[in-house]
């Protein structure tokens, strides 16, 4: 899916919380990439944003990091699109740019099988 990019697909972490040991912050707006770019967070997690968006993200982190070898401001982030992706729409994210996709479709739209041998 993500072949010819630089693409790393994640299963979504929005299953376990608590095992999030990364800086991260969730963005729902571009202006907040600035934002979260200045205050130096290593993950920027753009959520439910259209390709389009975060085509602008992308460009903004990259200035960001063209800045950082200038003004010694620090390093960009890593950008994650999350929300809304299925296997339908990831190559169309995966050619914006972004670092990471995290996609819940890989577990929440799973089929069980119940492998369960009860005697009683």
């Amino acid at each position: 899916m993500g072949k010819g990019t630089s693409v790393r697909l994640l299963n979504t972490r929005k299953t376990l919380p608590d095992l999030c040991v990364c800086q991260k912050y969730a963005v729902s707006i571009v202006a907040s990439v600035a934002i979260a770019l200045k205050d130096g967070v290593e993950i920027i997690i753009l959520d439910n944003f259209n390709s389009t968006l975060i085509v602008e993200a992308v460009e903004l982190n990259n200035m960001f990091n063209n800045a950082q070898d200038t003004y010694s401001i620090g390093a960009g982030s890593k950008l994650e699109a999350s929300g809304g992706i299925t296997m339908k729409t990831l190559r169309s994210y995966a050619e914006t740019g972004v670092d990471c996709i995290s996609i819940g479709a890989l577990t929440k739209d799973c089929n069980t099988v119940d492998l369960s041998v009860r005697l009683f």
